[in-house]
């Protein structure tokens, strides 16, 4: 046989012809692919543009704005550096303040703790009253019942 068999040659261009078939439906779809995205990129940077323009004409407009602001917002540092000083005397007032309130609480404390102490006392004085009054009943329950022992005693 010679080295090149018809059959062998055959079967090669098959094989080579269903691969070249396989390659250009996988070339088909990769180029209809490639077609698709280069489609969705150039919508997505038409709209990139638009959004651009947008923002262009955003950035003009806010520029108009902060220069209208500007001068509001100098009247308004004035003003804040203004309050600022009122704040600080405000905060020297109410330290001064505060240590009179912390005065006034630690004497009321202490006035506090003495009726506490007094109600404490006038607490302990009612139980002890509380429990005479208590021996007083049955001393007087026990001197009715005698007394009427004594008159049931006398009548007899």
């Amino acid at each position: 046989m010679s080295a090149y068999d018809p059959r062998q040659v055959s079967q090669a261009l098959g094989d080579l012809l269903d691969e070249l078939l396989r390659w250009s439906s996988q070339a088909g779809n990769t180029i209809a692919s490639a077609a698709y995205v280069q489609q969705q990129a150039t919508e997505s940077v038409d709209r990139g543009l638009h959004q651009a323009s947008i923002v262009v004409n955003q950035a003009h407009q806010d520029a108009l704005k902060v220069r209208d602001v500007s001068t509001t917002v100098a009247a308004a540092a004035d003003k804040g550096l203004a309050a600022q000083k009122t704040s600080h005397e405000t905060l020297q007032q109410a330290i001064g303040l505060l240590n009179l309130a912390r005065q006034t609480l630690a004497t009321w404390e202490d006035e506090l703790r003495k009726a506490l102490a007094w109600l404490a006392r006038a607490e302990a004085r009612l139980a002890r009253a509380i429990q005479e009054l208590e021996l007083a009943r049955r001393q007087l329950s026990s001197a009715e019942w005698q007394l009427s022992s004594a008159e049931s005693s006398y009548n007899a």
